[in-house]
């Protein structure tokens, strides 16, 4: 699924374009993408595919590779499996700076994504490259700090019982 979004006359939220055309400033989000759309990305924004596809590949290691003004910053997010309440996995997101347009690409849906689309995100606006990069990272690194105190009070909690059962 392909989005373009862009900021407009600083809106709380994004203008939304599902098949918009893509212009300076704009921000491409792209989630479990098809190979067409890899390539059609690819071309018009002049980003080597091997980029938008690093982040499809679920073992992925966090890195950064830069190439002909193009970069591709590619990050862990958490994310809860959906039918426990306690487990939780990583997944890479990637990120793609192009002297343009960002392009963020993952497999599946996710809050941090989610939460730059629906304005729960404060001062966002998408042709501010930098910010918006920094501000992905801190907000992967919040979902990360919520779910391990999530753990850490179940944990906790287990230790108790434990505790309590041995006596």
């Amino acid at each position: 699924m392909l989005r373009i979004y862009r900021t407009v006359e600083a809106a709380p939220v994004p203008k939304t374009e599902e098949t918009g055309r893509l212009e300076p400033g704009s921000w491409v989000s792209v989630i479990n993408p098809s190979a067409e759309e890899i390539g059609e990305i690819a071309t018009k924004l002049s980003i080597p595919g091997d980029y938008l596809r690093a982040a499809l590949d679920e073992e992925e290691r966090p890195r950064t590779e830069s190439e002909d003004g193009v970069t591709l910053i590619v990050i862990d997010i958490p994310m809860p499996y959906p039918e426990q309440t306690i487990l939780y996995t990583t997944m890479p997101l990637g990120i793609i700076v192009a002297p343009e347009t960002i392009v963020t690409v993952c497999l599946r849906e996710n809050a941090i994504i989610e939460d730059f689309t629906t304005g729960r995100v404060k001062h966002f606006y998408t042709f501010k490259k930098t910010r918006f990069v920094l501000q992905i990272l801190f907000r992967n690194a919040s979902y990360f700090l919520q779910y391990l105190r999530q753990i850490e009070r179940i944990s906790d909690q287990i230790g108790a019982e434990l505790n309590q059962s041995m006596r």
